[in-house]
């Protein structure tokens, strides 16, 4: 079955040096989805900016509440104006913040659980070897996730990886929506890092 779908979507950019494959678009997936879910294609742009409202108020009480509001990591992403090029990427790092991990033992530190779905390289005019490098590199470690290309740290390429396939994206939403739907084209477990997040996500857009 993946063979058909990366043999299929969109057109295909080869890259001799590796072994990820670069595609421009992803209509496979989005048809393939419209026939799981009629009508929730779009759902995700849709929802979004009342989506966005909601969990970054959440958020924010909750790091009131926590007393963690005041760590810098918590103030870049409250701190965000909804026209900043990074607001999307905030938001979701404010659910995955919202959302309780899976359990694990105080000997036990792991990447943090943004790390299982977002990779940051520079952009240069190279960029799509670094691409295909972080995506080799991780493939067998993470499931679908998305690599984020920035420039002065404003983001300004985005690129899913799915196995030995990469989909290249100019905004973040647009990159988001096909990883979410590519987890039920295809049949993919929720990775247990992030399990709590997908589920989220699955109940309020599905």
């Amino acid at each position: 079955m993946l063979e058909f779908y990366f043999r299929n979507i969109g057109k295909q950019k080869h890259c001799n040096r590796c072994q990820i494959t670069c595609w421009s678009d992803t209509p496979l997936i989005e048809l393939d989805f419209e026939c799981l879910y009629p009508g929730k294609t779009s759902i995700l742009f849709e929802e979004w900016k009342t989506f966005s409202e909601k969990i970054m108020t959440a958020a924010g009480d909750k790091a009131d509440k926590d007393k963690t509001g005041s760590s810098e990591e918590m103030i870049a992403i409250f701190s965000t104006s909804e026209d900043s090029p990074v607001y999307n990427i905030s938001v979701l790092k404010a659910l995955i913040y919202l959302l309780p991990g899976p359990p694990r033992k105080k000997s036990e530190h792991g990447p943090h659980r943004v790390a299982h779905i977002l990779q940051y390289i520079t952009f240069t005019c190279n960029v799509m070897d670094k691409v295909k490098e972080v995506a080799e590199s991780l493939k067998n470690d993470l499931k679908p996730f998305v690599i984020v290309a920035t420039t002065e740290d404003l983001p300004v390429k985005f690129y899913l990886s799915v196995y030995d396939a990469l989909f290249e994206f100019d905004t973040f939403l647009g990159a988001l929506d096909v990883l979410l739907q590519t987890f039920f084209v295809l049949n993919i477990p929720y990775p247990t890092q992030l399990n709590s997040f997908y589920v989220f996500m699955q109940k309020f857009f599905l």
